[in-house]
């Protein structure tokens, strides 16, 4: 109530830093209400932060020091596309509802500095009591809980590399005496996928480490595949076996007994507060992204015959060979590698949440961007106005969801409507030590339910996080409300074509279907000619290969829509070894389905492969294309299933080990 009586008093674009110190000197009794509210400037000027944060510090010495003010149990997480913090929404937070002292936030939101020997100024993570050695988490929370991906092939996600510095020179350690042991309870779930080489390797780092360092392990770690599916369902069971250790071991107080939650425990208490940051870290990894060109966008679907207004994009890009990074990746970029593309949001868009905000276009007002520098491995804060902070870096015109509502409940406007917030978003759970969760399994689906009826009483399917912020009456400051919406995640299309006979440029080619409300795809055929956009490039192991390396394995191609881009790379990667003098008489098979014969997409290419006749360019290929709303109305399955084919394709995959591709929208 102080915090919100005191930004309407000031203008919006008053630091609340200064606040913060005005309110320091005059009661210093003051300090738990700046460590919560430390988060709601508007703006910031990054010469005023280290002296502002120094105060708030050194008011707060006492308390920090004392074990009361450590949290019970801790929760990171290290996440890169927010898998993570949606599991941890549904279900843990519910399920430690009612507990006083919980803390859960992004690993480098945490307060913790995970660098904190460097001399850097420009170091964003708070500074702490480094009279030790080495930084002892058990300094910091009674228990720490762990959720952590792994992101791409190995890698940790961008929002933890700070803390992965750390594990891997902590794990690379010689010497470990007694007095630097870190004997904290803690437990890993890893999010990853079995596609990937190195499955939920930086789960596996962040349970060695500690385990090595004296922490005691409160649960093995535990994993859960996305190739296997039902991520939630591992993890709501990895929610009720650790919640149960922890009350167990009296790190949590017991559950109650009765049914009936007390009014404390059904409020829902803000998992990811800020840590004193005005600031948000860029989720744009320097070391992959690169700026593209946007070349052209052709239209595929040429023929409307169907009335659709479908439309269907061959979009290139180009990028400087001289600038390209990683070089490796860039060198060696083929057909079915992915091309991340990080969109902006419209400017009718930024302008709706300007004008809701009360905030003024364009450079009235700036915030502070933090953008890893690849030289030191450091985040430096960058100032940047309002406009184009929303633009690039808020997702805006995500979907509304219960978890976007719940990272927005300390905005809600009126006291009617942050009940019914509460209503649309809290998970009832019945305290119970049983280890059957088909109740929390029920009442979650529940509750999803609720929300999805009362969306569609809002007569707007497609309501967007900022039309649910407007609705809600939420008008949270800038960097809130990038906490509570999240960042722009890049969009990721696999690569159609790649062009590298090019001296100086890589032209990169993706298959994309504009959709209706689609962010990225809007973006980018409303982009004009010379456009920079920036982007990613991936490597994936979905790759067609030389024919040097199988020269005799026959392949299956299986497309439907938009799939078929990628295999046109192929085929026209295969056709150019074809030329160079390494023929293949290995079949190719492809089956593709469309709608519509109008909606064979790369007609022209596809012909091309298939009737080309000068010598050494015909292609062994058989091309199946089969429509499913053209009688006898077929799928791609149909075609596999005929007994002619299930005959050839047990003779050339299985007894021959050829092999089989499949991609579509």
């Amino acid at each position: 109530m102080l915090e919100r009586t005191l930004k309407r008093r000031f203008p919006l674009c008053l630091s609340w830093q200064w606040l913060q110190l005005l309110l320091l000197c005059l009661c210093p009794s003051v300090t738990v209400l700046g460590q919560q509210c430390f988060d709601t400037g508007d703006c910031l000027d990054p010469a005023v932060l280290e002296d502002s944060h120094d105060a708030v510090t050194e008011s707060t010495t006492s308390s920090s020091d004392s074990s009361s003010s450590i949290p019970d149990v801790l929760v990171l997480l290290c996440t890169q596309s927010f898998t993570g913090e949606q599991l941890v929404d549904e279900f843990l937070v519910d399920a430690l509802a009612g507990q006083n002292n919980v803390r859960i936030q992004l690993v480098d939101e945490a307060g913790i500095d995970w660098a904190w020997k460097s001399d850097d100024q420009h170091h964003l993570l708070d500074e702490t009591d480094q009279s030790t050695t080495q930084l002892l988490l058990s300094h910091r929370a009674k228990s720490i809980l762990f959720v952590a991906s792994t992101y791409g092939d190995g890698d940790p996600p961008n929002h933890a590399l700070e803390f992965a510095d750390w594990l891997l020179s902590s794990a690379t350690s010689t010497t470990t005496s007694s007095e630097e042991e870190d004997p904290i309870p803690f437990a890993v779930f890893g999010l990853g996928d079995h596609a990937y080489q190195h499955f939920c390797i930086f789960a596996k780092l962040i349970d060695e480490t500690l385990a090595q360092r004296g922490g005691r392990r409160l649960l093995p770690l535990q994993t859960a595949d996305a190739q296997q599916g039902d991520q939630a369902g591992h993890f709501a069971q990895w929610t009720q076996q650790i919640v149960q250790v922890l009350q167990d071991q009296q790190i949590l107080a017991p559950a109650q007994a009765s049914s009936k939650q007390t009014q404390s425990q059904q409020q829902w208490t803000v998992p990811f507060a800020s840590t004193g940051m005005d600031w948000r870290k860029s989720n744009r990894d320097p070391t992959y992204t690169n700026l593209a060109t946007f070349h052209s966008a052709t239209e595929l679907l040429v023929d409307d015959s169907n009335n659709s207004n479908r439309s269907v994009l061959h979009v290139e890009f180009h990028i400087p060979k001289s600038t390209c990074q990683p070089l490796h990746v860039c060198q060696q970029l083929q057909p079915g590698d992915h091309l991340g593309i990080y969109p902006r949001n419209s400017r009718h868009t930024v302008q709706t949440a300007l004008q809701w905000l009360l905030l003024d276009d364009h450079n009235n007002c700036q915030t502070t961007l933090a953008i890893r520098d690849n030289d030191n491995n450091k985040w430096i804060p960058h100032p940047i106005n309002a406009y184009d902070f929303l633009a690039a870096h808020v997702d805006l015109a995500g979907r509304a969801t219960p978890s976007a509502l719940r990272a927005l409940l300390p905005f809600v406007g009126t006291l009617e409507l942050r009940a019914l917030a509460r209503d649309l978003t809290h998970v009832s759970t019945t305290a119970t030590t049983s280890n059957d969760t088909t109740n929390t399994t029920t009442t979650t689906n529940t509750t999803l339910t609720l929300f999805d009826q009362w969306l569609a009483a809002q007569q707007n399917p497609f309501m967007t996080k900022l039309e649910l912020a407007m609705v809600f009456e939420c008008r949270p400051s800038l960097q809130a409300l990038a906490r509570a919406l999240g960042p722009i995640q890049p969009r990721l299309y696999s690569i159609a074509t790649v062009n590298q006979h090019d001296d100086s440029t890589l032209r990169i080619g993706i298959c994309m279907a504009v959709a209706e409300r689609g962010l990225a795809t809007n973006f980018i055929a409303h982009m004009a000619p010379s456009a920079l956009v920036a982007v990613l490039l991936r490597q994936s192991k979905f790759h067609y290969g030389s024919t040097s390396d199988h020269v005799n394995s026959s392949t299956l191609l299986v497309a439907a829509g938009t799939g078929i881009g990628p295999y046109i790379g192929f085929l026209q990667q295969q056709q150019q070894q074809q030329q160079q003098q390494h023929p293949s008489n290995a079949p190719i098979r492809l089956v593709y389905g469309a709608r519509y014969p109008s909606d064979v997409l790369y007609r022209n290419e596809l012909e091309q492969l298939l009737l080309a006749r000068p010598a050494g360019l015909l292609l062994p290929l058989e091309a199946h294309v089969v429509f499913s709303r053209v009688p006898p109305r077929q799928h791609v399955q149909d075609v596999l299933l005929q007994p002619n084919m299930t005959a050839v394709l047990w003779k050339d995959v299985f007894v021959e080990a050829g092999r089989v591709f499949a991609c579509g929208d």
